[in-house]
């Protein structure tokens, strides 16, 4: 989460049709807050980001197609092309059970679970291609300074637990 309560929900990718609409590209997928926020903000970062209110919101093969009521025509959208979307972390959903928002993750530290050994902490999740199977990819700075990425999937992350604040990874051997 940002400082001043902003989530990230994705980046603004193109126009969708000639009438305002833009496609959005989630890392969450078909399961993003867009499903059912009606007030998000666009912008380079959350601190210059401005309120649009949703009309419409449709997960699509390719991600989201958005409508705003202050968005109007394909150049208005290619003025926002690139930029992110944010919501209030107010305006959210809790995560359910096993689901967390990337903002609460980011800066946990990590754990080796088959060796019992702290590894790091997570700098950041960078999503790939919604037709990647190894889903997002995540980076790790370890305790000497070294980043390393890898695959946000079952066969590596453990756990996940944001309420005591630490992830557990497994077969970190093969990545490391």
């Amino acid at each position: 989460m940002t400082t001043d309560g902003f989530i990230e929900l994705g980046v603004v990718v193109k126009p969708h049709g000639f009438k305002g609409s833009f496609l959005v590209r989630s890392s969450a997928g078909e399961q993003s807050a867009l499903r059912y926020i009606k007030n998000i903000y666009v912008g380079s970062s959350s601190s210059d980001a401005q309120p649009l209110s949703v009309t419409e919101a449709a997960w699509m093969p390719k991600g989201w197609k958005v409508s705003v009521n202050e968005i109007e025509s394909e150049d208005a959208v290619d003025s926002i092309k690139g930029q992110s979307l944010f919501a209030l972390r107010t305006d959210l959903q809790e995560p359910e059970a096993n689901e967390f928002y990337v903002e609460d993750i980011v800066g946990l530290p990590v754990w080796d679970c088959d060796a019992s050994r702290p590894i790091g902490n997570l700098m950041g999740v960078e999503p790939v291609s919604d037709r990647s199977i190894g889903g997002d990819r995540w980076w790790i700075r370890t305790q000497t300074g070294k980043e390393v990425a890898i695959p946000a999937n079952a066969r590596y992350v453990e756990e996940v637990n944001t309420k005591q604040g630490y992830i557990r990874l497994r077969n970190v051997g093969e990545l490391c």
